[in-house]
């Protein structure tokens, strides 16, 4: 059960965002910027969506998407389920590409659509990715031009949010653009 303080700040938010919505849509049409900064934070619906009902902490579903991965290789499972999303299947398409997994597939159950991730062990029991960490994180982005520097001289990789998509950091340099810098895996 969540604590009072919890509950009475959530419906706090709750209340601010239908107070300034109109104003604040109204704002936004007009372009006065400045002016909508000046409104409380905790006024935005795409605020109060993006923070979890029960800790009011921010969301991040790529962080997610790691932890799950590296829960499940630490317990020795051979396949983790994760809630679909476009932005995961790509990851696992490039993950899958650069031999870090065996294999994923979508599953719909209960119109509810999730993807289920074949972990990759080596022959010494190992799990195929030593490490994956997040670079990007919510709190502070991290963006790289078309410059992007090699993961450990090109033994690991990075995952780039690009205008074209998600990509590998190699496919990045090919083309010639930046973005930003999800996470790296080794």
């Amino acid at each position: 059960m969540a604590k009072k303080s919890v509950v009475a700040r959530d419906v706090q938010r709750r209340v601010l965002v239908e107070k300034y919505s109109e104003l604040r849509k109204k704002l936004k049409d007009e372009g006065n910027y400045e002016a909508l900064q000046k409104l409380p934070r905790d006024s935005s619906s795409t605020r109060l969506r993006n923070r979890c009902s029960l800790t009011g902490r921010g969301r991040d579903p790529v962080a997610d998407y790691l932890v799950r991965i590296k829960n499940a290789a630490q317990a020795r499972k051979g396949k983790v389920l994760i809630p679909f999303s476009n932005l995961k299947e790509a990851i696992s398409k490039i993950l899958l590409e650069k031999g870090y997994i065996h294999g994923y597939d979508i599953q719909e159950e209960n119109s509810m659509k999730t993807i289920c991730i074949k972990l990759k062990y080596l022959a010494t029991g190992v799990h195929a990715i030593r490490e994956m960490k997040r670079v990007s994180k919510p709190g502070q982005r991290v963006y790289k031009g078309k410059g992007i520097e090699k993961y450990l001289s090109g033994v690991g990789l990075f995952i780039i949010s690009t205008s074209r998509g998600i990509m590998s950091d190699k496919e990045a340099r090919k083309l010639g653009v930046g973005g930003e810098v999800l996470f790296r895996v080794y």
